[in-house]
């Protein structure tokens, strides 16, 4: 699967998406999102005050995640996150080629 996002913001919600949308797939209701991009949390917390850019996106990770049982969101440090960046990084050199 090939993401194709203009902002680090977009790129962001979208890999949030996907991963939530696998979840469902998968009859996993449960699960624990991290990110470093505060803004992101911001947008999960309050939809209407989000970007208008990735509004549909919040929107259809809030419908998906309706049917959780559990949801967290933490604001974590980049260097917790580094490897998902990386293999994100690593995913979009290797298509392009």
């Amino acid at each position: 699967m090939k993401i194709l996002a203009l902002t680090a913001l977009r790129t962001e919600a979208l890999a949030c998406f996907w991963a939530v949308r696998y979840l469902r797939t998968v009859s996993c209701y449960s699960a624990q999102i991290r990110t470093d991009y505060l803004l992101m949390i911001h947008c999960l917390a309050d939809p209407e005050s989000c970007p208008q850019q990735i509004r549909s996106i919040i929107d259809d990770i809030l419908y998906i995640c309706s049917v959780f049982s559990a949801i967290q969101v933490d604001k974590v440090r980049r260097s917790s996150v580094a490897k998902a960046h990386n293999l994100a990084y690593v995913s979009t050199i290797s298509q392009v080629k």
